[in-house]
């Protein structure tokens, strides 16, 4: 059965209970046999468009799918390098 990314966004939309996946927010990918990898295109522009949460849908085998929610958060540079985050304790 052929899925494509709008069937996996609809197929995963249904099984939501608020469903929140666009083609807007949401990269697809299906696993590539032959190396045993995910490839997702990412685009800088589309990640600074959808700065709030990403949605990454896999397709590992023929019938599932796997979803994933990734929160973005800013990180800044300070003059010395170091990267501020949510692991950053001061």
């Amino acid at each position: 059965m052929k899925l494509d990314k709008p069937a996996a966004i609809a197929r995963r939309n249904e099984a939501l209970a608020r469903p929140v996946l666009t083609s807007s927010n949401t990269l697809f990918a299906i696993l590539d046999r032959k190396r045993n990898l995910w490839w997702f295109d990412v685009p800088v522009a589309w990640l600074r468009k959808n700065s709030e949460y990403v949605n990454l849908l896999l397709r590992p085998q023929a019938t599932n799918l796997v979803s994933l929610q990734l929160e973005m958060e800013p990180m800044i540079a300070d003059e010395d390098d170091h990267v501020h985050g949510p692991d950053c304790n001061h």
